[in-house]
């Protein structure tokens, strides 16, 4: 072989190598699908209320679990269990054989068994907002659907309205004192939180702003003697719209401790299955029934779906106008939310159900300013005792 024709041999084999090389490189950062045939998961759902032109959501996510399993070839037992079964199960205080995925309800805790979903969200494809509410020391332990946010629902009077006197019309506003909303979305403000001191100050304050107790407050709004209901899901400001007579708009939460503003859960699926592959089946549907359920909720009641991509049918279909959906974009700013331990979660429920007949008995007038106090301490001190 001559000089110039080893050259030419030489020239070709580092040619060959580097397009071999450069294969291997591609090939490896390709994802790979993988084959999940044959592997059966539980997953716990809960049923959505019926709302006005928008689809039933139990047939919505069944549609997601049957394309799923007709893509991966898998079996999906989906179950619609009841909320309080679901929390049940996923703070400890019931045991037993439980799902591969669970939805987290509306009023959300971690559990112990959660596992990261990080790996598996796009960076950057969700709001940071959703992203952070799930987010502990450095894993993402559950896969964000949308955003439920917490408000106070206002009667829009129309412009000029006023009195006899010519004076504007004075707002009566009534309150879900028995709402999870209603100490949780105050008392986890910064400036706030689970206080003897702060619960009375609380209160007090919502006696003197507001007055006493209604005994019905949907019952108020819907006849119309109150301008001003608090606090208020998105699916209650939905009823609040088609029981009233004109618009209703979500207002930001006042409190005692610092500015007004509109307060949230992030709902999600928690990945639970401890197996590799059921572990992939149940991150893989999780991932679609949040997606599902956030643009579900979009569109239904005006929630903001978790996936940024969404948030144009948040925008374009939902029933809320351009200012509300600003004043809500504007509330994931700043403070951000995020879920409790389970832990946490079951002190803070056990201390509102010990605080409602207490709290209802103040605001209602059967009980004073002095006795208010010396009871909030005396149910803090039971439930904080070792």
């Amino acid at each position: 072989m001559s000089r110039r024709s080893r050259v030419a041999a030489l020239v070709c084999a580092a040619l060959l190598l580097s397009v071999l090389e450069g294969c291997q490189t591609r090939a490896k950062g390709v994802p790979v699908e993988p084959d999940l045939t044959g592997v059966s998961i539980v997953v716990w759902d809960a049923d959505q209320p019926a709302a006005p032109g928008a689809p039933a959501y139990r047939a919505e996510a069944a549609r997601v679990v049957r394309d799923f399993c007709a893509r991966y070839k898998v079996d999906v037992d989906l179950q619609f269990i009841d909320r309080q079964s679901i929390v049940d199960f996923l703070s400890g205080r019931k045991s037993g054989e439980g799902p591969a995925l669970a939805f987290s309800t509306e009023w959300p805790l971690v559990p112990e068994a959660a596992r990261d979903a990080g790996p598996y969200l796009v960076q950057g494809g969700y709001l940071d907002a959703a992203i952070d509410y799930w987010r502990q020391d450095g894993r993402t332990l559950a896969i964000p659907s949308y955003v439920h946010w917490l408000c106070a629902g206002s009667r829009v009077k129309p412009a000029g309205e006023t009195g006899e006197t010519g004076a504007a019309m004075p707002e009566r506003t009534v309150y879900l004192s028995g709402s999870p909303g209603f100490l949780r979305s105050v008392l986890d403000l910064p400036g706030a939180g689970w206080d003897a001191g702060v619960v009375a100050s609380f209160l007090s304050w919502v006696k003197a702003e507001y007055g006493a107790l209604e005994p019905d407050p949907l019952g108020a709004w819907s006849e119309g003697s109150a301008e001003v209901l608090y606090p208020v899901t998105p699916f209650l400001l939905t009823w609040m719209k088609s029981a009233a007579k004109g618009e209703v708009e979500p207002l930001p939460l006042r409190n005692p401790f610092g500015e007004a503003r509109f307060c949230y859960t992030v709902p999600g699926y928690m990945v639970l299955a401890a197996n590799g592959l059921e572990r992939e089946c149940a991150t893989r549907l999780g991932k679609e029934l949040a997606a599902n359920l956030g643009r579900w909720a979009a569109r239904a009641v005006g929630g903001m779906p978790a996936l940024a991509d969404d948030m144009a049918v948040f925008n374009i279909e939902s029933h809320l106008g351009y200012p509300a959906r600003l004043a809500l974009l504007s509330s994931l700013t700043g403070h951000r939310f995020r879920a409790p331990s389970a832990q946490e979660f079951l002190l803070h429920e056990s201390i509102e159900e010990a605080l409602s007949p207490v709290a209802a008995d103040f605001l209602s007038g059967k009980t004073g300013e002095g006795d208010l106090l010396s009871s909030i301490q005396d149910i803090l001190e039971r439930h904080t005792r070792p």
